[in-house]
């Protein structure tokens, strides 16, 4: 009797072990499938992270580019602006020193006329070559 009882001890048993089993088996499956999905969730997210990083840079690249674009005309204008205005001080620096030199000469009693006329004393002064 003892080995019938253990037999029926063991056949009731069997289901329950194996429906256990089959709970944890499940439970295991589920698991994985929701760390997959977590998985391809935060791969996604992070490709979109490195997108939008990606974008940041190109654009903050883009606006210094642009912004040294205009910094760059903006200092070329400034250059010709006092390369003109230099160029009319020097000319109108010579036309003084032709003013005073013959001022000078003919205070002094010398024919203004031996030094030059006005032009050929602004070329001498502005080392250009003369003319004639």
């Amino acid at each position: 009797m003892n080995d019938v009882h253990g037999w029926v001890s063991v056949a009731l048993q069997v289901p329950i072990v194996g429906l256990f089993v089959w709970f944890v088996l499940k439970r295991e499956t589920s698991y994985q499938r929701y760390a997959l999905r977590m998985q391809e969730s935060w791969l996604k997210e992070s490709q979109e992270r490195e997108r939008q990083v990606r974008d940041f840079i190109a654009e903050s690249r883009q606006r210094e580019r642009d912004f040294l674009t205009e910094q760059r005309s903006a200092l070329v204008a400034a250059l010709v602006a006092v390369t003109d205005r230099l160029s009319r001080v020097e000319t109108q620096l010579a036309m003084n020193t032709a003013m005073l030199t013959v001022h000078d000469a003919t205070v002094r009693g010398t024919n203004p006329e031996t030094i030059g006329t006005t032009e050929e004393i602004m070329d001498r002064v502005l080392g250009l070559p003369r003319s004639g």
